[in-house]
């Protein structure tokens, strides 16, 4: 198996991106490290089978995904940059976000991110693609959860209302 040079650059561009979150575990951003490493594999793997004719529903349903998880991404986006009052970077809020895709749910990126990785595998649903797809969703389920320990500490009370009112990535459901 060869690897692909364009693949080793985007790893090498992952590693200087969240070169301060690789040895920092008490941070959500460490985790996330790992589910984009996830998900740029998972690219690579699927890659081959992006229009492939597999099958027509995978295919169908990858799409359906695919179309869905930037919605949820430039919403939360949105919210965060509108109503978050950032300091720094963009996703660093000084005020609390419940406002937008926010108010169904607390994790809309990672919830972005984890319909990526599922329509990714959808375009070829194999041991290799499914395993690497799991790998990226349990980094996000534990970057979630760190960051809700980190949201907890920032703003109390107020955070542990919203936990009890909103799902982290589905409405209504999980």
């Amino acid at each position: 198996m060869t690897v692909s040079p364009v693949y080793l650059l985007l790893v090498l561009l992952l590693v200087y991106l969240f070169r301060r979150d690789i040895f920092a575990p008490a941070s959500h951003r460490f985790y996330l490290f790992f589910a984009y490493q996830a998900l740029l594999l998972l690219l690579f793997i699927n890659l081959e089978h992006w229009s492939g004719q597999q099958s027509l529903i995978y295919q169908a349903a990858s799409w359906i995904v695919l179309v869905v998880a930037p919605i949820f991404a430039v919403s939360a986006y949105y919210s965060l940059k509108e109503f978050g009052a950032p300091a720094g970077r963009w996703d660093e809020t000084t005020k609390m976000v419940t406002q937008g895709i926010y108010h169904y749910i607390r994790h809309p990126l990672n919830s972005a991110l984890i319909m990526l990785a599922a329509g990714i595998m959808l375009k070829d649903v194999s041991a290799q693609s499914a395993s690497t797809c799991a790998l990226a969703v349990l980094s996000l389920v534990l970057s979630s959860i760190i960051e809700e320990r980190q949201n907890l500490a920032k703003f109390g009370n107020e955070y542990a209302e919203y936990q009890n009112r909103t799902r982290r990535f589905i409405p209504g459901l999980i």
